[in-house]
């Protein structure tokens, strides 16, 4: 759970680089703000699902684990796409940036390892 808590901030420091480089584009609006945290909020909580489920596996016969990591996969997909869904039909949320937040753990988790010398994948799965 330490790792997550080091993605989270990372995304949080992802997310004030967004939104100053909005601000600096001059495309700052309430909509696309809204957008990278709804996007980014959306990919912390799919991130934590993936360590929940991921924690309890190993207790698990082979087919429960696979059903339970498929159902897993099909629940963040559904989200995703219904955050996606959602901001491109209506004007509250910006689509772009909602994907721009979706992609936040992607690029942290590669940033993290690039700046920080350490694998937090292999890290997070030596403390299992």
């Amino acid at each position: 759970m330490e790792n997550l808590k080091k993605i989270y901030m990372g995304i949080g420091v992802y997310d004030l680089v967004g939104l100053f480089l909005i601000a600096i584009i001059g495309k700052a609006s309430v909509s696309t703000m809204a957008g990278l945290l709804a996007g980014s909020i959306v990919a912390m909580l799919a991130l934590f699902s993936i360590a929940k489920n991921l924690d309890g596996l190993g207790d698990r016969d082979k087919k429960s684990a696979t059903l339970s990591s498929m159902g897993s996969y099909a629940f963040r997909i559904f989200i995703y796409g219904a955050v996606l869904v959602f901001a491109a039909t209506t004007k509250h949320i910006n689509v772009y940036t909602v994907a721009l937040g979706l992609i936040s753990t992607n690029i942290v988790i590669k940033a993290q390892n690039l700046l920080g010398g350490k694998n937090l994948i292999k890290k997070m799965r030596k403390e299992d």
